[in-house]
């Protein structure tokens, strides 16, 4: 897998946040688009739901311009980008709070969950809330990426 051979330590606060940014500018451009969609088309009427669903379809039938199959191409282009990068946040958020890896995930390693919070500060880092409106914010993780706290070592400290 790509994202498994390059995602490390130091880089998963840029991959989330790359992943976050693309998801929100994909919904942001789909929801802009939308009234130059319609005007497109021609307007909304009953033929409009399958212009946006199926516009290869609609072009060959004569109800939608090539112009109008390009908007209608680049709406459908749009709201899959948004649906994956969807996934594909909620799969890394979910990992996250669980302080797991995806390999971690599918062996059911829970050893290094911290409560969802220092593991959330482990990948964003101590400045996790500019973290994550800046990534070029200062905000260096605790680590260095070979040696992990893990769930008995937090115990251990909390009980000192």
């Amino acid at each position: 897998m790509f994202a498994g051979c390059c995602v490390g330590f130091y880089n998963h606060r840029y991959y989330l946040l790359a992943v976050l940014y693309v998801m929100l500018g994909s919904l942001y451009a789909s929801v802009l688009q939308w009234p130059h969609i319609l005007e497109s088309i021609g307007g909304f009427h009953w033929m409009s739901l399958m212009c946006i669903i199926a516009p290869h379809i609609a072009v060959l039938c004569g109800f939608l311009s090539i112009y109008g199959f390009i908007c209608a191409l680049s709406q459908i282009i749009l709201a899959c980008v948004f649906v994956l990068t969807f996934f594909l946040l909620c799969v890394q958020v979910k990992c996250i709070i669980n302080g797991q890896t995806i390999h971690e995930k599918r062996a059911e390693i829970t050893l290094y969950d911290l409560g969802w919070k220092n593991n959330f500060i482990q990948v964003l880092g101590k400045n996790w809330y500019l973290a994550i409106f800046s990534p070029i914010a200062s905000s260096p993780v605790d680590g260095d990426g070979v040696n992990f706290m893990t769930f008995y070592d937090l115990r251990e400290i909390k009980n000192v």
